[in-house]
């Protein structure tokens, strides 16, 4: 069943299934299929993790997310080990589904927008943005937070299109924090690079899929399109853009 949807270098989403965390964060890597072989899965992390580390303990059961012929793929597995910083060893639960994938509305507008990358692994993004998510928690340090300068953006609930600085690759990773409205305490997340194109001599668009966030703050997003799409905002929402 797996080999008829998997072959190698095909990229596969993995994502963290864990239910003991509070605020619920929504965590994923992204891999590329190396081999399945006996039930068990080869990935190749396209950021690689800290060398002498591993991105979850042994035993933790994840969810894979891949897509094969325009249909949407789905399977649970067991982590079994990292090697060399960056090839995961999992067992697949035998539990294949597949499913039509959906697109999140989206829309174009300005938002406070602040962010940061560099050449650097996965592990360093991460402890960063348990940083950032830890500080934004407590309020009083949230409101100590200074107010992000507006940049236009279009904005779904899971990616964002924006301009970054050149250079700038497919999968390298960016720190981000997004002001939806000045009142609000603003959200941290961790995207990676899908696209790009230029558009300036120092500067190209990207289109970076949210691969950590806050699930309430993927709600809050969320809402925030949906309330700009309502029909008594979408001329301002127009005129924003313009």
């Amino acid at each position: 069943m797996y080999t008829r949807y998997f072959s190698p270098g095909q990229k596969i989403l993995l994502r963290f299934l864990r239910t003991d965390q509070q605020p619920h964060r929504i965590e994923a890597v992204s891999t590329r299929l190396i081999s399945f072989d006996g039930g068990c899965f080869q990935l190749a992390l396209l950021q690689p993790w800290q060398a002498g580390e591993a991105p979850f303990a042994s035993q933790t059961s994840l969810e894979l997310v891949s897509e094969r012929h325009g249909m949407g793929l789905k399977s649970t597995a067991i982590f079994k080990g990292l090697t060399d910083g960056k090839l995961i060893h999992l067992h697949a639960n035998n539990d294949l589904t597949l499913f039509r994938p959906r697109p999140q509305p989206r829309v174009d507008t300005h938002i406070g927008l602040r962010h940061f990358s560099t050449k650097t692994g996965f592990s360093y993004f991460y402890k960063k943005w348990l940083q950032a998510v830890d500080k934004l928690s407590n309020s009083s340090l949230a409101l100590n937070e200074p107010i992000l300068p507006m940049g236009p953006v279009n904005l779904s609930s899971t990616g964002i299109r924006m301009v970054l600085s050149a250079p700038v690759a497919k999968h390298d990773l960016v720190l981000m924090m997004l002001e939806l409205h000045p009142d609000e305490i603003p959200i941290c997340t961790i995207g990676e690079v899908i696209w790009s194109v230029p558009k300036t001599s120092h500067h190209l668009f990207a289109g970076l899929r949210f691969l950590n966030i806050l699930q309430n703050d993927q709600t809050r997003i969320d809402r925030f399109i949906k309330s700009l799409s309502m029909p008594d905002n979408k001329s301002a929402v127009a005129r924003a853009v313009q």
